[in-house]
């Protein structure tokens, strides 16, 4: 395990560069910092004091967005600003930022993290960068947003305890509800399933037939965070009891329990191809560690 400081308040978000070189971390004061393994490339502080949402682009900058309702590029090789974007939303900020259509659409989740607002998705096209009307609007306001990368597949989840997915090549839409309100969403490689954090648990939902494929238990607090390794084989989550756990993703069973030291998880990212992870806590610690070890 490999320690990273940079932050002294909770990550707010963590996000793997497509090479897998890089990660990009974020804390609830608004500091950005770029990593290369161990090494700090740079640190920033962001003007909006709550970077939420992270995403590099294919065009040497990457993006963050938080609760003012702007979305910045900056440069990736020095953290400088390029550009603001306004989003015109009606409440809420930023919650998240996916790639869409091979990185030609930035889509972007508005809304409140815990508490019901006017929100939806809106999307920011690349050339010319400009923001296209909400094409999806979320009266309960878009608390996490997931994506799959290889078809035109999104899933969200408000704050009506409700999951929805949707292809967005088609008009109809999946919803899941879960009981729960949701803290973190991950659709599986295969796009057939979706895993659901929701309270003490997360669940495996088959988009098909709506239900509950397995439920995985055994934390001791709420899940805040979950992810899917680009195999599909396993799933990986991460809790405020302090604990990550990775899950057969098919059959369900539970398969190591690592205790990091580390205060409440709050943050997992794992990188593209697979070999390594990064776990963030709610006192702004990073750590590094390899999956096949």
């Amino acid at each position: 395990m490999l320690p990273l400081h940079g932050h002294n308040s909770p990550i707010s978000a963590l996000e793997f560069s497509a090479d897998s070189q890089h990660l990009l971390s974020a804390s609830k004061d608004g500091i950005l910092c770029l990593w290369d393994g161990m090494q700090l490339c740079w640190q920033v502080a962001t003007s909006d004091g709550n970077a939420s949402a992270l995403a590099f682009s294919k065009m040497n900058s990457l993006f963050h967005g938080g609760s003012n309702r702007h979305v910045y590029e900056r440069n990736l090789n020095d953290g400088n600003l390029i550009q603001q974007i306004p989003i015109n939303s009606a409440q809420g900020g930023i919650t998240s930022l996916r790639w869409l259509y091979s990185g030609a659409i930035l889509a972007i989740g508005m809304g409140e993290r815990g508490k019901p607002s006017l929100g939806g998705i809106y999307f920011v096209t690349m050339t010319p960068k400009q923001v296209a009307p909400p094409l999806i609007r979320d009266y309960f306001g878009v608390t996490t947003l997931a994506d799959h990368g290889a078809s035109r597949l999104i899933a969200w989840a408000n704050a009506n305890r409700e999951v929805i997915v949707r292809d967005l090549s088609k008009v109809d839409s999946v919803s899941i509800h879960p009981k729960y309100n949701v803290t973190s969403l991950a659709i599986a490689p295969d796009g057939l399933h979706i895993a659901v954090a929701a309270d003490w648990s997360v669940k495996i939902f088959d988009f098909i037939n709506k239900s509950a494929r397995h439920v995985l238990d055994g934390h001791k607090g709420i899940v805040q965070t979950v992810a899917y390794t680009p195999d599909g084989q396993q799933v990986i989550s991460g809790s405020s009891d302090r604990t990550i756990r990775i899950w057969h993703a098919t059959g369900g069973k539970e398969l190591l329990t690592m205790e990091f030291p580390l205060a409440r998880i709050t943050r997992i990212a794992i990188a593209p191809d697979g070999l390594r992870a990064a776990v963030g806590d709610e006192t702004g610690a990073i750590l590094l560690w390899d999956l096949d070890s």
